[in-house]
């Protein structure tokens, strides 16, 4: 008489290792969907990251060339009328335009809008000194601000003090 195994439940069944590679194959389906949203968003916030970047250059480079261009007019006549200077800055699509006499020098306020959006701009403050003066042109303020029109994320949480 041979003893045979009788055709029942194998040790380790069958039913459980399909239940196992199924729960596995969802999980790692749903670890890549993630990944795949995640690079998404990553990509976008990196898109407008590099958009900011260079609408602020473009118009940190149009403030130095009105920079110069204010100089060069400064210098080129002996004494222009601060209309001349605000014409050039006008023309040159600066808004907030100021200008003042200060004891020989002309200060001179301007800010330019940073991309299409409206809500940032980069504001300059320069004084001209008179010709044969060093330094000639003296940056006092050169800084990216906003309008305050822009959504405001002050969300915070409330901290235990101690």
């Amino acid at each position: 008489m041979s003893r045979r195994k009788p055709f029942g439940r194998a040790p380790f069944g069958f039913g459980s290792l399909s239940i196992f590679c199924t729960l596995l194959v969802c999980c790692l389906t749903a670890f890549s969907v993630l990944s795949i949203v995640s690079a998404q968003a990553g990509w976008r916030l990196s898109q407008k990251n590099a958009d900011l970047v260079q609408a602020y250059y473009a118009a940190d480079g149009q403030a130095v060339l009105l920079a110069d261009q204010l100089q060069r007019r400064w210098e080129g006549e002996r004494a222009p009328a601060l209309s001349a200077l605000e014409e050039l800055l006008e023309a040159g699509g600066a808004q907030d335009r100021r200008l003042e006499l200060r004891e020989g020098a002309v200060w001179v306020a301007f800010s330019l809008p940073i991309g299409d959006g409206g809500i940032q701009r980069l504001s300059v403050e320069l004084l001209l000194y008179p010709p044969g003066a060093q330094p000639r042109v003296e940056p006092q303020v050169w800084r990216m601000e906003t309008d305050g029109t822009g959504e405001v994320y002050d969300n915070h949480l409330p901290v235990w003090p101690g």
